[in-house]
């Protein structure tokens, strides 16, 4: 058994107790969060378990009775997950369970959490409604474009560096660059 199907097995396992951490929000039950779904780390806590989902979802060598689950069920757990993400965040149309009217992103660590699932949404692209992808876009469009405008770039040799954030603030650039290439900045056309 190769080392990635030993990982699989074990962590197969741990969906049988996420599951039950698992909330759908309130008049709309297409939407569904990990955690407790609140802006900043329950937002992040959400993309990384919809990852986690989305992957098993597609793993060819699945167990489903490891899971303890369908192959389908997690596709569609990890779809309402990316969706919550989606909606909440600034440009979608619902809000975090903080309060009616909280939504996350814009932040200095709001793509760290976009590019904890990035991986996992190209592995289910085919998957997303165009809603979803019409949402995606916006998200990574509305991300760099703070990103840009209002987060420094600090990358000093000794001092004054960020290199962790500079790496998945770069992600986000790199993301929207190879999925939606043809996007352009309008107030210095250049493209993102």
């Amino acid at each position: 058994m190769s080392v990635r199907t030993q990982y699989l097995r074990l962590l197969e396992k741990w969906t049988l107790y996420a599951v039950q951490d698992i909330y759908f929000c309130p008049g709309r039950p297409d939407l569904a969060y990990y955690g407790d779904g609140t802006n900043g780390w329950g937002c992040q806590t959400n993309q990384k378990a919809l990852a986690a989902f989305a992957v098993f979802a597609m793993a060819s060598d699945l167990d489903e009775n490891n899971v303890g689950m369908s192959r389908k069920k997690l596709l569609e757990l990890s779809l309402s997950m990316l969706r919550y993400s989606l909606e909440s965040h600034i440009v979608g149309s619902y809000h975090t369970t903080d309060s009616d009217t909280f939504h996350w992103g814009h932040t200095w660590i709001s793509a760290l959490g976009i590019e904890r699932m990035m991986h996992a949404v190209m592995q289910i692209w085919d998957k997303l409604s165009p809603h979803d992808h019409a949402l995606l876009r916006a998200m990574l469009i509305s991300e760099s474009d703070w990103l840009l405008d209002n987060y420094p770039v600090t990358a000093g040799l000794v001092s004054d560096n960020h290199p962790e954030s500079n790496m998945w603030n770069g992600a986000i650039l790199y993301h929207l660059r190879c999925v939606y290439g043809t996007h352009q900045r309008s107030h210095c056309g250049t493209a993102a």
